[in-house]
Order: C-alpha cells, then structure tokens, then sequence
C-alpha cells in the first residue's frame, strides 16, 4: 500500500500561491481525520477548498486554510506598552571594565515598564536583549 502522506510537490498544480498556504494545506491534509484518504482523494479535496473557500469555513480543521485563501485578516492580539522616560536606576559592579554600549543596552532594558532594581555584574558584555552579566 503506498504513503497516502500528502508532499509539496503534490501542490504544484493547485493554486497555493503563498508559502502560508501552502504550508497550511499540507498541515490540515495530512491530519489524522485524512490519515486513510488517498493522495488523489485528498488533492481532490483542496481543490474544492480553492474553488469555493466559503463552503469550508465551518469546517474545525479546514477553517484556517479557507481563510488564509479568502485572505480573511486576523486581529493581532497584542498590547504595546510605552518606555519609561528615564531607566531605573541600576548598580554597576566593575564600571571600568564595562563598555558603553553594554551600558546602553542596560539603561533601555532599565526604561521598560516591568523594570524596578537592576544591575551589572563586572563581566557584563552585551547581549541580545539584556546584556549578559545584567540582573
């Protein structure tokens, strides 16, 4: 019996354009609920989906491919908080050995909302959000 596990290179003549969908579509076919479905049966299927998206929006597993191809936009669920105009202050332990930048990138780390007490340690260097060697 071959794989009914569905490939990119069974997408080529479907119009998934973007890699999104495309990733998608591999996702939600090769589901366990389309684990004994053929390949053929399943191309058969996403071609449906790209023919009338509309129709599958119902569907709990399909849903998110239908939408990605009607291009419905999703609400980003986020909230920005604002910097403190001046960063908490922060001890320095070994301030000759540390370099400006890493001081920098302290003050920034510092300014953030959840920021109270912080500092460096003599070996602080910089890092990619807070400098490695800062508490």
């Amino acid at each position: 019996m071959g794989s009914t596990k569905m490939k990119a290179k069974h997408l080529k003549s479907l119009n998934f354009t973007t890699h999104t969908s495309r990733s998608l579509a591999l996702s939600v076919i090769n589901h366990k609920n389309y684990k004994h479905v053929t390949i053929d049966q399943k191309l058969e299927l996403l071609q449906q989906i790209t023919l009338q998206p509309k129709d599958y929006l119902t569907d709990e597993i399909l849903k998110k491919l239908a939408e990605e191809l009607m291009g419905v936009v999703k609400e980003k669920l986020f909230e920005s908080f604002e910097l403190k105009a001046q960063p908490e202050p922060y001890k320095v332990y070994g301030k000759p050995f540390i370099s400006s930048n890493t001081l920098k990138q302290m003050d920034v780390a510092m300014q953030l909302p959840v920021a109270v007490k912080g500092a460096l340690m003599p070996d602080a260097h910089v890092g990619y959000g807070l400098p490695i060697g800062g508490v």
